[in-house]
């Protein structure tokens, strides 16, 4: 990630969002794989609505993308990690019924959130909350 102004926006984004998943996993429903789309779903939901956060993606969507969905991202990153947390917390059939290891299940539960949170911006569809629950959902499905 280049250059001091990167850092701190993404610093910024980082210190509001994390508080923001904090809260969305406190208050979401249901156990096991349907609180983890509930949490999913109410996360995104969340990316889309705030408004300073949509402005800044309009503002320069390129640097975003590039800065949020990243390897290199401290957001995705920490997003990640949270979801890996919920997934040993939540998930116990990971273990048995999904193929893949909890940090790229993780992972692809992120890029699902992103993929809808992001239309916009990388297939030029609108944003879609009401459609991660469901995705994360059918990952989660054992079998």
């Amino acid at each position: 990630m280049g250059g001091n102004r990167d850092q701190l926006v993404v610093s910024a984004i980082v210190s509001i969002t994390l508080p923001t998943l904090r809260r969305v996993i406190a208050s979401a429903e249901g156990s096991g794989a349907e609180m983890i789309a509930d949490v999913a779903e109410r996360y995104a939901r969340a990316s889309i609505e705030a408004d300073y956060f949509r402005t800044w993606l309009e503002s320069d969507p390129e640097r975003a993308l590039r800065l949020l969905t990243s390897k290199a991202s401290p957001l995705q990153r920490n997003v990640v990690a949270a979801f890996e947390q919920l997934l040993e917390d939540q998930y116990p059939a990971a273990s048995a019924g999904v193929p893949l290891p909890l940090p790229d299940l993780a992972y692809l539960i992120v890029r699902i959130i992103e993929s809808f949170v992001f239309s916009d911006l990388i297939a030029g569809n609108d944003p879609d909350w009401t459609k991660v629950g469901p995705a994360v959902a059918a990952l989660l499905r054992p079998g």
